[in-house]
């Protein structure tokens, strides 16, 4: 049988708001490989790793990399940024982590993000006051992210992440179930609070500044009325892909707007599987191995 390779884009890890660490995501996406092998003749060989506010140092991408390597699995990495009030997402691809520009970037978007959680926490209990439900960040949030030994002392601390705080607000009584806490605290909730964002122009440009390549994540997400002026000026700006297929947008070719967008503006035609906690997800929206190969660091 021929074995035809293909890669998985936009795959979240624990980093952000995705379930698993970067090596039990190979892992899991290896056992996923013998399966889709024997069953299909399909072989996962790039897998793109991205997160919010994150990007790893040299020493988790060497160490991930030499990981991969005994499943035959190649790894790249990304940041994925929230612009335009949360309405548009650029992933920006294999970029230089050690650019002093990027880190400070990271470490303001990460600041963003505390004082998101902060606002969130006190608009629920503001809430809820009248029922005396009350939900701590540092008590009921903050301690998800430490992780202990069997002896309970603590090893290590990973990000604040969204998934958090609604599981705080189970705990606490302020929803029934994390579908319902998500409608509280989600965008349009009466709890949400949008953190400032930079503009998706600037997004793109900062990409390309530090020796990335951005590319449009799920566009289809982007308010229709004005989905195609944004992607027009950011075209204009150095975008160098976008992806037609997500789970927001499945259309096929002949039907696919954002395929004829992208032949239009010579831009890369990808597909994003937006990977967060179901395992199953890695092998949608697939996409050539050679595709993958142009996302990588020249």
């Amino acid at each position: 049988m021929n074995i035809i390779n293909k890669a998985s884009l936009h795959n979240h890890t624990y980093y952000s708001d995705g379930s698993f660490q970067i090596k039990e995501l190979i892992d899991k996406l290896a056992k996923i490989n013998s399966v889709l092998k024997e069953e299909q003749g399909i072989f996962i060989k790039g897998l793109a790793a991205v997160d919010h506010d994150f990007y790893p140092d040299k020493s988790l991408i060497k160490a991930s990399r030499n990981y991969a390597e005994q499943y035959g699995i190649e790894v790249i990495f990304g940041t994925e940024i929230s612009a335009d009030n949360g309405m548009v997402h650029i992933v920006g691809y294999e970029i230089d982590g050690s650019d002093f520009s990027f880190l400070r970037h990271v470490i303001k978007e990460q600041y963003k993000r505390l004082d998101s959680f902060e606002n969130t926490c006190r608009t629920l209990n503001h809430f809820f006051e009248r029922e005396g439900k009350v939900i701590d960040l540092d008590r009921d949030v903050g301690q998800k992210t430490l992780k202990k030994d069997s002896e309970s002392q603590i090893i290590t601390h990973g990000p604040l992440r969204w998934h958090y705080i609604r599981e705080a607000m189970v705990e606490k009584g302020m929803a029934r179930n994390i579908k319902e806490a998500n409608i509280l605290i989600g965008p349009g909730g009466p709890c949400y609070h949008q953190r400032e964002t930079i503009d998706s122009v600037m997004a793109v440009q900062r990409v390309l500044k530090w020796g990335g390549k951005p590319v449009l994540a799920h566009p289809h997400k982007i308010p229709e009325n004005y989905r195609g002026l944004v992607i027009h000026s950011l075209c204009k700006a150095g975008l160098m892909g976008i992806e037609a297929y997500t789970s927001s947008y499945d259309q096929a070719e002949d039907t696919n707007i954002y395929i004829r967008l992208a032949r239009k503006n010579n831009l890369q035609v990808l597909a994003g599987t937006d990977l967060h906690g179901d395992i199953e997800d890695i092998g949608k929206f697939l996409l050539p191995y050679e595709t993958f190969n142009t996302l990588r660091k020249a």
